[in-house]
């Protein structure tokens, strides 16, 4: 598997960026899950996918904007996974503990080399380390700034 760990200070970051792909692990009981989130437009929501038993990704919610990080929703009506499902909860949980910044230690993110914004295959090491290859970073890096401004 040739991904890398995400700190849990840049994972909301990551995963709004606008086509991100990444692992969830849970150190203790080794399950892992594979979701990938993505914004098709600026200002639409994003759509999560998760794959399923068969390594394929299925729709699995909304994630709406807010001024809080986004409200997460599950897609009873189109999706393939129930609201009680393994991969929602788990999801669900993950979404509110990291708008919490409350993740626990047992849980490690990784992204799969991927730009977290365009997708595009990352080379440099330093991309690799951030998750963002040079250009999305610097466009990133500004819209962060004014949102924080």
């Amino acid at each position: 598997m040739n991904s890398y760990i995400i700190e849990h200070d840049k994972i909301r970051r990551f995963i709004l960026a606008g086509n991100s792909y990444f692992t969830v692990m849970n150190v203790v009981t080794n399950n892992k899950l594979t979701f990938h989130v993505i914004r098709l437009k600026e200002k639409s929501p994003w759509f999560v996918w998760a794959t399923n038993k068969k390594s394929k990704y299925c729709f699995l919610g909304t994630i709406f904007p807010h001024a809080k990080g986004g409200i997460y929703k599950l897609g009873i009506r189109n999706g393939r996974f129930t609201k009680d499902s393994i991969i929602n909860k788990s999801f669900e949980y993950l979404w509110k503990k990291m708008l919490s910044n409350s993740l626990p230690e047992k849980i490690v993110f990784y992204h799969d080399s991927k730009c977290g914004r365009c997708g595009q295959r990352l080379t440099d090491p330093k991309s690799i380390e951030r998750g963002f290859g040079p250009h999305c970073f610097s466009i990133l890096t500004k819209k962060w700034e004014a949102t924080q401004a």
